[in-house]
């Protein structure tokens, strides 16, 4: 694992993945559901003892900026559906910050509420 190297473990039963960026220093920059904000934490903390996966490495010559925007975050409040982990690792790895679970999360229930109106309709 490298500087600015995207990261994420194994989630919760609710929550299936947590992501982070690798900031060196056997450290992690991610949003915490403990204490809802974004925050700093060991590795090995971070883990919870969980298999961890490579969602990008970071490029050549960008590292020092991925890890200076995810600093930039440290402190600031954790929301689920403004500012949650994968949002984080986002906006520090391209500088927008998207989660794309949250957005198949919003599509599913949008299609579960439309396809139960279908079966009132009826």
């Amino acid at each position: 694992m490298n500087p600015g190297d995207w990261i994420r473990r194994k989630g919760s039963h609710i929550i299936p993945f947590h992501h982070g960026i690798y900031i060196g220093s056997n450290h992690v920059v991610h949003a915490s559901g403990d204490t809802l904000r974004v925050e700093v934490a060991p590795f090995d903390l971070w883990a919870k003892g969980r298999e961890v996966f490579l969602v990008k490495s970071a490029p050549i010559h960008k590292e020092f900026q991925i890890v200076q925007r995810a600093m930039s975050m440290v402190g600031k409040k954790f929301s689920m559906s403004g500012l949650n982990c994968e949002h984080l690792a986002s906006y520090a790895f391209n500088g927008e910050g998207i989660s794309t679970s949250i957005k198949t999360g919003i599509t599913i229930v949008i299609l579960s509420i439309a396809g139960i109106l279908l079966l009132v309709k009826e």
